[in-house]
């Protein structure tokens, strides 16, 4: 692995908590309890003061508990269940704890310790100790700080820390070892920070070694990838400053990288993941980017100007063949990262749900609705319940389907012989608005924001079938349209070794690591950068130009007129998973990286829905290049005697004198230039 920068460590402060005294509550089977150290909402590590018969003498006792927070603590159940166990935080992780390192010791008390002096630290579970669970707290942790420095306890830490060092490792994240008893001499035997006499002057002295250390204990890590960070120019400069080395539209794909869309570890892999389906990057990078942004929290927004906002959500139809291998890239890509975060959400439900029916009173409230960050089957009216629930929590969600066509179908059924507002919500959601339904049942639902993302799958000529040629209502404009490449699935030849299954097994706790860090990311206000309001000045403004022109297809206006919301939903998701929700303001870079996607993936979305399908539109397509042969039209005019051998064999398979006549009227008509002689049929450009 590679080095990183010697750069001075720097520990991350965070306000001092008041060391409390230990508790003597008498439980009924694990003696006295001292204290509590909660994980997380439905889980909590309990220190236990018990008496142990078979060696007739007290002693410690910390052990994990599952419940859910609306149930007494005296219901929770004493095992770790079904859920990974991260780390022990003292305080909330923040997005700028990236570019600093984080204390760790041996123990949620040691934490604590730290903690009083104004630090942020962490701890294992003792309970949960295998490998992957370490290696699993450590991928999380990478995108939450630069590193870990870590107080081995005196004389016979050694063991735990070797091991920590060693998932540290495997993931990629800087550790650097303390050993507790050379730095304290008088510490006692598995002595640590809670046995030191001033714990500021000892942490203190902890950060000079860690400095001391940093060249040669870093030297294994590898260093976490930023991008540059984004600043305000002091003056509107007239061109964007230090831009990509991106080319053209017209160039297609090859100008994108995977390291250019996501973080390095996260395209690397999002690489091993995919290799098999042979997909360029903007098809990986597309369908992972919006099933990110549906883990983002509600009440997060993006702002290209003072006046104007959207939320951070996508609408993405990919669009291929059938066999082309889309369910296997939502399983890498969109499902699989968010795996562990749908099983929680569905246990913490559960044991709501347990709790409620449990609770004999009057006064229980209505029966507790399920948060799940991804759903493949819903009715308009059900979705309304499920964001006033998610609005609740804080939470996004993701609407996927194998087979887009359904949801759109769905919506215009609904409109004829539902609710009548399922094409309507479709298009309310997408900006995020709240929305009030009041039934026949005096029913109400309601909520005042959302956050909906989409996601699904459309062959090509269902595409067709399913295109409004005006799309007066824009459904189809708050679409971005993804075509995947018509490749060769090449299967893996690697065979079942253990190095294999290991590179496999990283990269999904990879992709799982970096999608638990974006769920837990609080809600912020993005905003441009003066540099980046003007880049996407000049360019929404070059769309509406384009797209107000007489000539330009309904379908095409729409899609452009709605380009400065697409850019600012990309650029914000993309600002987010690259800076790991960086409050610095998105950069002119990062805004002209996704500029480029949108006017790629606009490019080739025109494109389709100007393809002609039919003879006539295909011979006037014909005609308009044959016009500008001299050789096949040395006066530019077009007719069947001149030019009936100039089509194609396919195309004359087709078509004959009369509809050749037919297309050269049609295209005299759209073009604005009349037939130069009627017979028979000439047009001239």
């Amino acid at each position: 692995m590679t080095a990183v920068s010697t750069t001075q460590l720097e520990l991350i402060k965070a306000e001092a908590i008041t060391l409390a005294d230990f508790t003597a509550i008498k439980t009924k089977s694990h003696g006295l309890r001292q204290a509590i150290y909660r994980y997380s909402d439905t889980q909590q590590a309990r220190r236990h003061w018990e008496s142990d018969p078979q060696f007739r003498k007290e002693r410690k006792s910390v052990k994990p508990f599952i419940g859910t927070p609306d149930k007494p603590i005296e219901k929770w159940m004493s095992n770790m269940g079904h859920q990974p166990w991260g780390h022990f935080f003292t305080h909330p992780p923040q997005p700028d704890w990236k570019s600093k390192h984080l204390l760790e010791f041996e123990g949620e008390k040691c934490a604590l310790y730290a903690a009083s002096a104004g630090y942020a630290a962490i701890s294992q579970p003792g309970f949960n100790r295998r490998p992957e669970a370490a290696r699993q707290r450590y991928a999380d942790l990478k995108f939450k700080a630069a590193g870990v420095i870590y107080g081995i306890d005196a004389k016979d830490g050694h063991g735990v820390a070797d091991d920590l060092r060693a998932a540290a490792e495997a993931v990629g994240l800087p550790w650097i070892g303390i050993d507790m008893g050379e730095l304290f001499p008088d510490l006692p035997k598995g002595g640590s920070i809670d046995d030191v006499p001033d714990v500021a002057a000892a942490i203190e002295l902890i950060l000079e070694a860690a400095r001391s250390a940093q060249p040669s204990a870093q030297t294994t890590c590898a260093e976490p990838v930023q991008l540059a960070t984004p600043t305000d120019p002091p003056e509107l400069p007239a061109q964007p400053s230090a831009q990509p080395a991106l080319k053209q539209v017209g160039k297609g794909r090859d100008q994108f990288t995977l390291d250019m869309l996501l973080p390095k570890d996260v395209a690397d892999a999002a690489t091993v993941l995919t290799e098999s389906l042979n997909y360029d990057p903007l098809s990986i990078a597309m369908p992972f980017l919006t099933g990110i942004s549906a883990l983002v929290k509600l009440g997060t927004r993006i702002h290209p100007t003072p006046d104007f906002s959207t939320p951070p959500n996508i609408y993405l139809v990919v669009v291929a063949p059938t066999g082309s291998a889309k369910s296997g890239l939502y399983q890498r890509v969109v499902k699989g990262p968010a795996k562990l975060i749908l099983e929680a959400q569905r246990d913490f439900y559960v044991g709501q749900l347990a709790n409620w029916k449990a609770n004999k009173s009057d006064t229980k409230g209505p029966e507790p609705a399920q948060v799940i960050s991804q759903i493949e089957d819903y009715t308009p009216a059900r979705l309304d319940l499920q964001l006033q629930a998610h609005e609740k929590q804080n939470r996004g969600v993701l609407l996927m389907s194998e087979e887009v066509e359904s949801i759109f179908l769905q919506a215009a059924g609904d409109a004829r012989n539902g609710s009548g507002r399922g094409e309507t919500q479709l298009l309310e959601l997408f900006d995020g608005d709240g929305h009030t339904t009041i039934r026949m049942s005096r029913d109400t639902t309601s909520y005042q924001r959302c956050a909906v993302s989409l996601i699904g799958g459309i062959q090509p000529d269902k595409l067709r079938e399913l295109i409004d040629p005006q799309d007066v209502t824009g459904q189809m404009a708050r679409c971005l349209f993804l075509s995947l490449p018509d490749t060769l699935i090449t299967p893996s030849l690697k065979g079942f070794t253990q190095q294999e299954l290991k590179r496999q097994h990283e990269a999904r706790l990879m992709l799982s690591a970096f999608a638990q860090h974006v769920y837990d990311l609080p809600a912020a206000d993005h905003e441009f950068c003066q540099a980046a309001q003007r880049r996407f000045y000049d360019w929404f403004i070059d769309y509406q130009v384009r797209a107000k022109r007489p000539t330009t297809e309904p379908i095409v206006r729409a899609l452009w007129m709605k380009s400065a919301a697409q850019l600012s939903r990309l650029a914000g998701v993309h600002h987010v998973i690259n800076t790991q929700g960086s409050l610095d303001r998105i950069s002119d870079e990062r805004v002209e990286v996704t500029m480029a996607v949108i006017d790629q993936l606009f490019a080739e979305t025109a494109a389709f829905h100007l393809k002609p399908t039919g003879v006539l539109d295909r011979l006037m397509e014909r005609f308009r290049a044959i016009s500008t042969d001299p050789e096949k039209c040395p006066e530019g005019k077009v007719s069947w005697k001149q030019n009936r051998n100039h089509i194609g064999q396919a195309l004359r398979k087709e078509a004959n004198q009369r509809s050749f006549n037919e297309a050269l009227a049609l295209l005299a008509e759209t073009e604005g230039r009349p037939l130069v002689s009627y017979d028979p049929p000439i047009w001239q450009r």
